[in-house]
């Protein structure tokens, strides 16, 4: 594989890692979200209890003090981590967009590489009159008794391969691409 398509391969393996972190950080803040709404829900179950108990003189005012102050340290809390929750959120939809145009653009390089090497490979084959020369014979044979290849030149250029390439050929030069 060309240098190209290497360093967006590493830019697409790095966005896939933050993606990850990001997932964790997801739960881990839905998660955080749920607990502290579940507190703020008790405490302020608990702080209308104590409050009738305030009223009937079996607490002191301390008591009811220290429960709404409580409270309140839960809604800040609330409020940080809703703010956090909207934050992973909003960086897991930028982060899901940057994969999807990394992904293009590994794309369009490994098309573009294989078109250079297209180009590469016709450029040797043309410039190879005697191999140029033999294959526009056979392309015209094509065309005046289309019946052997249907005048299909893709299916006769195809044919040129002795034989269909094995598994074990097919993963040496997706390998080899690769590198």
């Amino acid at each position: 594989m060309n240098d190209s398509c290497n360093e967006i391969q590493k830019n697409a393996n790095l966005k896939q890692k933050q993606l990850s972190s990001i997932q964790a950080k997801t739960i881990q803040s839905s998660e955080n979200l749920q607990n502290i709404t579940s507190d703020l829900t008790a405490e302020k179950k608990a702080l209308v209890l104590i409050e009738r108990r305030y009223v009937r003189d079996e607490v002191g005012i301390t008591e009811v003090e220290a429960l709404r102050s409580s409270i309140k340290e839960l809604e800040n809390q609330l409020v940080d981590a809703e703010r956090m929750n909207k934050l992973v959120s909003d960086a897991l939809a930028e982060i899901t967009v940057e994969i999807q145009q990394v992904e293009q653009n590994l794309i369009i390089a490994e098309r573009d590489y294989v078109l250079s090497e297209k180009a590469r490979i016709g450029e040797s084959l043309n410039a190879d009159a005697n191999i140029r020369a033999r294959l526009m014979e056979a392309y015209a044979a094509i065309l005046l008794n289309p019946r052997g290849f249907n005048g299909n030149w893709t299916l006769f250029v195809t044919s040129i391969f002795t034989s269909t390439p094995n598994q074990i050929e097919i993963d040496s030069a997706i390998a080899a691409f690769k590198q």
